[in-house]
């Protein structure tokens, strides 16, 4: 709930007028973290790093509600909180709360101040202790950060639970594909199991196979498109398509619609797509290769009913009515898949996929009844995540637009 706020200027602009000008001295104590412990089979905690979460120890280091601020690399003044035990490494910074304030208030305090506008260093990006404890702030009282650190973590609470589930119907459709298409589990029409009661099955050059399915290669049903060659110079703010790029893409796979770019110039309609169709990028910039091959699926909602895909993507086009667009999502998950997009990749800093290495992907083709039963299945599962993540994004733009007004005392919280 709002009041009305009665405000004064400050050297940091305009405050509550009960509000106070501090430093991050007075409400916090900061550490650097620790070089990374040697690992075993007991690891339970996570490492931290200034790039976020880089593995887990049996060590920890700093307490549950622990505030940890990227001190250098490309990632210094990243602001990350854990709510368990953990180990923080020498390239992080440990941020604790004093008695006068709260870890969740000081976490969002430190992801409103934008700490990458405060690293130094001529070489690599370096963000130290004196550099933050002089950095100036508002400062609320303790039963107010209290209040104001409630709002946001509550919308972030509800945003994790809603992430939590999307991980689970993943998980789900990923559990039945394998099922269905790997161990060949699925029911008969006696509703058994199809393998372990007996079913037959005959060898193929992939091993075992239901007697009635056969191996295809994925270009008798598909044909992959590369996208538009764009010009930089052509790039806008908002007005233009929205181009689907390689920022689009999630790691293994997914669609990043934050990653969306917006596009004014020429293009054909060879290089439109629309929502349910599937797009893989066939490139990346690292080398992990995790990006490389992966399938994203285009989300309701995009804002255009057709957008732009760039030549660092394929389309997906079908020449058969016969996969289903989520068997195909699923398939370009499997093991064998990833590693043979991998082992396609070409280049040394930029990774290429050619075509052959998803065109000439070979599987263990169902016959057509029970791939449409697949997708009755798992459609419902899909839907439910899409909707789940407008949501997220929803819920995301509230806390992003609170969170400036509460932290600066343009919204004041009216006490209980």
């Amino acid at each position: 709930m709002k009041q009305e706020v009665k405000l004064k200027q400050t050297e940091i602009g305009m405050i509550p007028e009960d509000w106070e000008i501090g430093t991050l001295s007075n409400i916090a104590t900061f550490k650097n973290g620790k070089k990374s412990p040697e690992r075993d089979n007991s690891e339970q905690y996570f490492v931290w790093g200034s790039n976020g979460i880089i593995g887990k120890s049996n060590k920890t280091n700093a307490q549950a509600k622990t505030n940890i601020i990227g001190r250098v690399g490309s990632y210094c003044g990243s602001v990350y909180y854990s709510k368990e035990k953990c180990w923080v490494t020498d390239n992080a910074i440990i941020a604790e709360p004093k008695d006068n304030s709260y870890s969740e208030f000081l976490f969002y305090l430190l992801k409103r101040l934008n700490l990458h506008q405060h690293r130094g260093g001529s070489g690599q990006p370096l963000l130290n202790q004196t550099t933050l404890n002089n950095i100036k702030i508002p400062l609320p009282k303790k039963d107010e950060q209290k209040k104001i650190a409630k709002i946001l973590s509550d919308l972030d609470s509800k945003i994790e639970i809603l992430q939590q589930k999307n991980k689970t119907l993943e998980r789900i459709g990923k559990i039945l594909f394998k099922e269905w298409f790997v161990d060949f589990e699925f029911l008969t029409y006696k509703g058994k199991p199809y393998n372990s009661s007996g079913g037959e099955l005959v060898e193929s050059e992939l091993g075992m196979i239901p007697e009635d399915w056969k191996i295809k290669e994925l270009q008798e049903f598909i044909d992959v498109q590369k996208g538009l060659s764009y010009k930089g110079k052509h790039l806008v703010e908002s007005e233009g398509l929205p181009m689907a790029n390689l920022g689009t893409f999630k790691p293994l796979k997914g669609f990043k619609p934050e990653g969306i770019k917006f596009y004014d110039g020429e293009h054909k309609e060879r290089h439109l797509i629309k929502q349910g169709d599937m797009l893989i990028a066939n490139t990346d910039i690292t080398q992990k290769r995790d990006v490389l091959g992966s399938p994203a699926i285009i989300p309701k909602n995009i804002g255009a009913e057709k957008i732009i895909f760039t030549h660092h993507t394929f389309a997906v086009r079908p020449k058969l009515n016969y996969l289903p667009t989520l068997f195909i999502y699923y398939l370009l998950q499997t093991p064998n898949y990833r590693n043979r997009a991998r082992g396609f990749a070409i280049g040394t800093t930029v990774l290429a996929l050619p075509k052959e290495a998803v065109l000439e992907l070979k599987f263990v083709c169902a016959p057509k009844n029970l791939l449409d039963n697949f997708d009755k299945f798992v459609k419902p599962l899909f839907v439910e995540t899409e909707n789940n993540n407008e949501e997220i994004e929803s819920l995301s733009k509230t806390r992003d637009l609170l969170l400036p007004k509460l932290m600066s005392g343009k919204i004041r919280v009216m006490s209980q």
